[in-house]
């Protein structure tokens, strides 16, 4: 029977990653996750490219920015 678990030796089809503003708010917005801490190690080794648009970078901003206010 074939496992539709993805393996560490099953290669990608593409990698380029594009992370929506709900993976970083499903994370709590904290950066220092450690699942965003591999995902920018990975990227900052050339084995995933980060694919990213002007809108999630303006969503991610203000909810963090409400946020700070909100924690004052």
């Amino acid at each position: 029977s074939e496992s539709s678990e993805v393996s560490e030796s099953t290669p990608l089809h593409s990698r380029k990653v594009f992370l929506d503003t709900e993976a970083f708010v499903a994370l709590g917005l904290n950066f220092e996750h450690p699942a965003l801490k591999s995902f920018s190690e990975l990227c900052a080794t050339g084995k995933l490219v980060h694919i990213t648009t002007s809108v999630v970078e303006r969503e991610v901003a203000s909810i963090t920015a409400k946020l700070g206010q909100a924690r004052r």
